[in-house]
C-alpha cells in the first residue's frame, strides 16, 4: 500500500507558506490528470451486464475528497471479447438521486459463463484508453444443513460443495433468508426477512454476512426463527414458508477490491475511498466476475414448525 499523509497534516504544511504570502491569493491545487474510473463485475444472474464509468475530478490539494468539477464519460465504445465472440455494450442515461444526469453501458446478449475469461476495452476515437481481464469463477453448488445438538437443532450451515479447480472462486459471499406469501392489498405477494449470523454487544446490532475466504458459514437456528416470527408480526396471514441460501462465488479481482475498499473490514489500515490495487490497465476501479447458486427447503420439514 502506498502511505499517505493524514489529512490533518497538508494544512499545517501550508500554513506556513500562506503566512509568508498573505497578501495573494493561494490556492494550492493538483494538477488534474484524468484517469478513468471502471466498475464492471460480470453477474451470471443479471438480466444485463453493466459497465459504470467515471472520470476523476478536479479538486483542491488541501480538501481531495471535495470535488470542484465532476467529469463525466460519454463518448466512448465498451466492448468485450471472451474469444468466441465480441459484444458492444450501449450507453444509456440514468438519473442519480441527486438529479443529475450520468451514463452506464448495459449489453443484455452476453451470458458470462463459469471458468470463461473476458476482455473489457473502453475505445476512445479509436484508441482504446482502458483494459482489463477477468476470469469468471465456478459456481459453488452450496449446500445447506441443520446442526443440532443434544437435543434440537442449533444452527443452520451453508457451505460450497464441488467447485471446479478450471475456475477457482477467491472469495465466497453467503445469504440467508426465510420467504413466504402473504396477501398484500389484495395481491398474493412473496415477502422474505434476511437472516443475520452474529449480534454485536458492544453496537447492539445484528450482523450479516460479507465476503469471506471461508466456504462456510453458520447462522444460529433462533435467528432464522426470529426471522419467521418477523415476517408473522408484519403479514399476520402469511404462509408457506421457506429456508433459501444463496451463495455468491467471487473472482480475485473482485474480492481483492471488495476488501481494500472495506479497508479489511479495519478503516486504520488503508483509504476506503481510495483503494490502491486495480486489474485496470490505465485507470482505476475494478473489472471481475461472480456466480451465484440457490438453495431451498420448506421451512417445516428443516427447521420445524
Amino acid at each position: 500500500m502506498n502511505a499517505r499523509f493524514p489529512r490533518y497534516i497538508l494544512p499545517i504544511l501550508f500554513a506556513a507558506v500562506l503566512a509568508a504570502g498573505c497578501d495573494n491569493t493561494f490556492e494550492p491545487k493538483a494538477e488534474f490528470e484524468e484517469r478513468l474510473v471502471v466498475f464492471a463485475i460480470l453477474d451470471k444472474s443479471a438480466p444485463k451486464q453493466i459497465v459504470r464509468l467515471e472520470s476523476t475530478y478536479d479538486a483542491e490539494f488541501t480538501n481531495p475528497d471535495q470535488a470542484k468539477e465532476k467529469r463525466t464519460i460519454r463518448d466512448v465504445d465498451v466492448i468485450m471479447n471472451d474469444g468466441f465472440g465480441s459484444y458492444r455494450f450501449e450507453r444509456e442515461a440514468i438519473v442519480e438521486e441527486n438529479g443529475d444526469t450520468s451514463y452506464i453501458w448495459v449489453n443484455e446478449d452476453l451470458d458470462p459463463r463459469e471458468g470463461r475469461s473476458y476482455n473489457l476495452r473502453v475505445i476512445r476515437d479509436g484508441e482504446t484508453i482502458a483494459i482489463a481481464d477477468a476470469q469468471v469463477p465456478s459456481r459453488s453448488f452450496i449446500r445447506m444443513s441443520v446442526r443440532t445438538g443434544a437435543s434440537s437443532a442449533k444452527g443452520v450451515n451453508v457451505s460450497a460443495g464441488a467447485i471446479s479447480t478450471s475456475a477457482t472462486p477467491q472469495g465466497y459471499y453467503f445469504r440467508l433468508w426465510v420467504l413466504g406469501t402473504a396477501d398484500v392489498d389484495g395481491e398474493i405477494r412473496v415477502i422474505r426477512q434476511e437472516v443475520p449470523y452474529a449480534y454485536n454487544d458492544a453496537t447492539g446490532e445484528f450482523l450479516l454476512p460479507k465476503p469471506v475466504r471461508a466456504s462456510e458459514i453458520s447462522f444460529p437456528v433462533d435467528y432464522v426463527q426470529n426471522a419467521k416470527s418477523d415476517l408473522l408480526t408484519q403479514y399476520p396471514s402469511a404462509t408457506n414458508f421457506i429456508v433459501m441460501a444463496i451463495g455468491y462465488t467471487m473472482d480475485v479481482n473482485f474480492y481483492n477490491y471488495y476488501k481494500t475498499v472495506r479497508g479489511f473490514d479495519d478503516p486504520v489500515t488503508v483509504r476506503q475511498d481510495r483503494p490502491d490495487i486495480t486489474n485496470i490497465t490505465n485507470g482505476i476501479g475494478v473489472f471481475g466476475a461472480t456466480v451465484a447458486d440457490t438453495i431451498a427447503r420448506t421451512y417445516n420439514s428443516f427447521i420445524g414448525s
